[in-house]
């Protein structure tokens, strides 16, 4: 099931945790410039890793391009 995954560009601060904490080989992030980006969502496990450990709250997934869950709003 492909995933769709959004990294806020405004409330990452590159902090590289969502790379750290994802198990998959290749992760599903990469640092580009000052963000981090989901260069491989079809590799996503759903753990949820990134989400629940990011400091600002900046990932969202969903399964749907259109809808989006925020842990933030949980």
């Amino acid at each position: 099931m492909a995933k769709h995954i959004k990294v806020s560009e405004e409330d990452c601060i590159a902090c590289e945790v969502c790379v750290e904490m994802c198990p998959t080989t290749p992760c599903v992030f990469e640092m580009q410039k000052l963000t981090a980006v989901a260069v491989h969502p079809a590799l996503c496990e759903s753990c949820m890793l990134c989400m629940e450990n990011c400091p600002t709250d900046a990932i969202s997934m969903s399964d749907s391009e259109d809808i989006f869950l925020d842990i933030g709003e949980i």
